[in-house]
C-alpha cells in the first residue's frame, strides 16, 4: 500500500475525544487533550483517514508529592468522526519521539502500521506497534528499552526495530516486518553486526580514550555476540585478546584505585578469559 502521508505538527491544541476505544484498553477521564503530530492517508479502495498522535492529562499523581501523569495515545478518525483509539498506561513524561511516532508504507493495502513511544522513566521507553485494519486499531508488539530505531535494512529492503536494551553489556536485537508482524531477526543482518562488532573492536585498539576495565571487558563481550551473528567469530576473539592485553600492561587504563592494577585488572582478566572460554 502507498500511503499519502502529510505530517502536522502542532503545539498546545486542545481537543475533546468521545469515548472510543480499542477493546481491553484502558480508558481514563480527561477532557484535556494535546495533539503532537497529524498523518493523512490514503486507504483502500479510495478511502482516506486521519492518524492522530496526542496525550491526555494531566491528571492528578497516583501518590501525593509526584509529578502530574498523563496518557499517550494514537487516534484514527475519518470525516470527523473517531473510529478507534488506543492509549498507554500513565506516565509521568509526557515527552513525544518524531521518527517513532510514524506511520509506515506497507504492502498490504488494507492494512496500515504504526509505531508509538511512551517514556516510563529516565531511561526506560517503550516502543508499541499497532495496525490499523478492518476498521480497528490492534496492538501486535511491545518493545522495552533505552533507545530505538525503526529503518528499512538488508536487500530486499525489510522495515526493521532496532532494539538497543538498557544494559550496555547486551547488544541491540532487530526485528524485521515480514508483512503481519515484527519477528526477532539478529541471524538475517549479517553487516549490521558486522559493522557493531568492528566499532567495539575500535573503541579496545583505541588506547589513547582511557576507559576503566569494566568497559573493557563490555567491549569484548559486544564485539563477541556481534561478529558470531555476523560469522566472523574469529575477530571477536581478536578482540577481546587485544583487550586483555590492554589490561594487562595498563595501557589506557583508568583505574578507580591506586590499588586498582592490582585488584580490578585480575578481574577483569578472568572474566574475558571465561568468555572466551564459552566460545572456543
Amino acid at each position: 500500500m502507498n500511503l499519502l502521508k502529510v505530517r502536522y505538527l502542532l503545539v498546545t491544541t486542545l481537543l475533546w475525544w468521545p469515548g472510543v476505544g480499542c477493546a481491553g484498553t484502558p480508558q481514563h477521564d480527561s477532557d484535556s487533550q494535546e495533539v503532537d503530530a497529524r498523518f493523512n492517508v490514503s486507504t483502500s479502495p479510495g478511502g482516506s483517514a486521519v492518524v492522530e498522535f496526542y496525550r491526555r492529562g494531566p491528571f492528578p499523581p497516583t501518590r501525593a508529592g509526584q509529578p502530574d501523569e498523563y496518557v499517550r495515545g494514537i487516534a484514527v478518525q475519518e470525516a470527523g468522526r473517531v473510529l478507534d483509539r488506543w492509549e498507554s498506561d500513565r506516565t509521568t513524561i509526557p515527552n513525544f519521539y518524531p521518527g517513532l511516532n510514524e506511520i509506515w508504507t506497507v504492502t498490504d493495502p488494507n492494512r496500515i502500521l504504526i509505531t508509538g513511544v511512551v517514556q516510563y522513566g529516565g531511561r526506560l521507553l517503550k516502543l508499541y506497534a499497532l495496525t490499523w485494519s478492518g476498521g480497528r486499531l490492534e496492538p501486535i508488539r511491545e518493545w522495552t528499552g533505552e533507545t530505538f530505531s525503526i529503518k528499512p535494512m538488508g536487500s530486499p529492503s525489510r522495515l526493521v526495530v532496532v532494539v538497543t536494551p538498557e544494559d550496555y553489556s547486551r547488544i541491540p536485537e532487530l526485528y524485521a516486518w515480514d508483512g503481519t508482524k515484527f519477528r526477532p531477526a539478529n541471524t538475517e543482518f549479517p553487516e549490521y553486526f558486522s559493522a557493531l562488532g568492528a566499532m567495539e573492536a575500535r573503541m579496545i585498539d583505541n588506547s589513547s580514550d582511557k576507559l576503566p576495565p569494566a568497559a573493557l571487558v563490555q567491549s569484548c563481550r559486544r564485539s563477541l555476540e556481534a561478529y558470531e551473528l555476523a560469522g566472523r567469530s574469529e575477530a571477536g576473539r581478536r578482540a577481546c585478546v587485544q583487550a586483555r592485553a590492554r589490561i594487562q600492561k595498563g595501557v589506557g587504563i583508568t583505574w578507580s584505585t591506586p590499588e586498582g592494577f592490582q585488584r580490578e585488572g585480575p578481574s577483569a582478566i578472568s572474566d574475558i578469559d571465561i568468555l572466551l572460554e564459552k566460545r572456543p
